[in-house]
């Protein structure tokens, strides 16, 4: 059985919001939770803590790319949806903290887009 892992979910092509997530830790639910076909993961700092952005693989090579994770010098670093979680020493998936997610939303900004207003997470550097 699956662990349930509660996570951050931005989401910029669907709903555009921001909203904690709670989902069983298979590759088939991280599929449909970001609405994609293949995901990568990438590290990024934001404030004192490390965290695993899951991201579309192939976000880039869509047309309609829209970044939602900036750095601290507002560079977007990430497009399309992503889901922010933890992960331990064997690079398993971990929830993350009530903590960590009230830090997380104190980094929301928001872009302008064609159609609107987006939130999207800033100050995720790199370690």
């Amino acid at each position: 059985m699956a662990n349930k892992i509660k996570g951050l979910l931005v989401d910029v092509t669907r709903t555009r919001e921001i909203k904690e997530v709670e989902f069983d830790d298979t590759l088939e639910n991280i599929y449909k939770i970001l609405d994609v076909d293949c995901i990568d993961v990438a590290v990024r700092k934001v404030g004192n803590h490390a965290y695993d952005f899951i991201v579309d693989d192939e976000g880039l090579l869509k047309g309609d790319a829209i970044p939602s994770i900036f750095d601290s010098e507002q560079k977007p670093q990430l497009v399309g949806n992503a889901l922010i979680v933890n992960s331990n020493e064997e690079g398993d998936f971990t929830s993350l903290t009530e903590e960590q997610v009230a830090d997380l939303k104190s980094h929301i900004g928001t872009i302008i887009v064609d159609d609107g207003i987006i939130p999207v997470i800033t100050g995720a550097d790199y370690e």
